[in-house]
């Protein structure tokens, strides 16, 4: 039926071509049979090409179905690992609130760490200062010991005679054996009046006692001047080595040997002095 009113409608429009144009046309059946192989050829052509498209369309649908169930095969291990995943998530959270908590607390640490740190090296700086100072001061108070190495070791046992068979020596003498005596731990009562504040007119005696020690000048040598005891050398720094008259240059000219243990005396006090300056910075250290 298609191809018959094909061939109808060319007829005619032959025919309408012809009287316009005055030309006779006419359709042969080689022309129609042409026409008809043509039409064939066009529609093999256009079936492949719509078997391609729909076979397409039929690898689409497929390929559609495929994801379809694809995505519900990852919907159901989604709705099976949705509660592990929040857990896991929960756990994540908290891991970092941990985190950030112990982060603080490292910072708080090391703070105090750095703190630590600078009030360290500020108590090492005073130490460094103290110690420096400790070592002036002793700097200062050696002299003094050593000059009262030298006193002493100036004497003999010769010197230490003749002063002690002294039978009426100068008060000045007297004053200076008092000191020496008190110093080497004898009874300070036996040489000093408290009472008069002076040394006692009985303290000679008392005095060539300990002179007639034939270890007196050791003694002196071996006294521990680090650890005199507070009263003694207070009683030696206000009713002694202060008297105007307590020096070795006023001693020499009665007795080079008293002039001597004066020296003696008053290095041992000044040697004190320097060390009650340092005591307390030690204690610091």
């Amino acid at each position: 039926r298609v191809l018959a009113e094909i061939h109808l409608q060319t007829r005619l429009w032959t025919q309408k071509v012809g009287s316009e144009t005055r030309i006779d046309r006419y359709n042969t059946p080689g022309q129609y049979t042409a026409f008809v192989r043509t039409f064939d050829g066009l529609l093999a052509r256009m079936k492949q090409r719509m078997e391609l498209v729909v076979g397409k369309y039929k690898q689409g649908v497929v390929a559609l179905k495929r994801a379809e169930a694809g995505v519900e095969t990852m919907r159901a291990e989604l709705v099976v690992m949705k509660e592990p995943l929040m857990k896991a998530k929960e756990a994540c959270d908290q891991l970092l609130d941990q985190v950030n908590s112990d982060s603080l607390a490292v910072e708080a640490k090391q703070k105090a760490i750095k703190e630590e740190e600078e009030s360290a090296e500020a108590i090492a700086d005073m130490n460094k200062q103290i110690r420096d100072d400790c070592d002036v001061d002793l700097r200062s108070a050696l002299p003094h010991l050593e000059a009262a190495k030298q006193a002493i070791n100036s004497l003999n046992s010769n010197d230490i005679t003749f002063v002690k068979t002294m039978k009426n020596p100068h008060p000045d003498v007297r004053l200076v054996m008092a000191g020496v005596c008190i110093l080497l731990g004898e009874d300070p009562k036996l040489f000093y009046n408290s009472r008069m504040q002076k040394v006692d007119e009985d303290s000679w005696e008392n005095s060539r006692r300990v002179l007639n020690d034939m270890h007196f000048l050791q003694r002196c040598r071996s006294l521990d001047a680090d650890n005199i005891p507070n009263p003694t050398i207070e009683l030696i720094r206000a009713r002694f080595v202060t008297m105007p008259e307590f020096t070795s240059e006023s001693i020499t000219n009665i007795s080079s040997a008293a002039a001597s243990l004066c020296k003696w005396v008053i290095a041992v006090e000044g040697y004190d002095s320097n060390l009650r300056i340092v005591r307390p910075k030690q204690e610091k250290l």
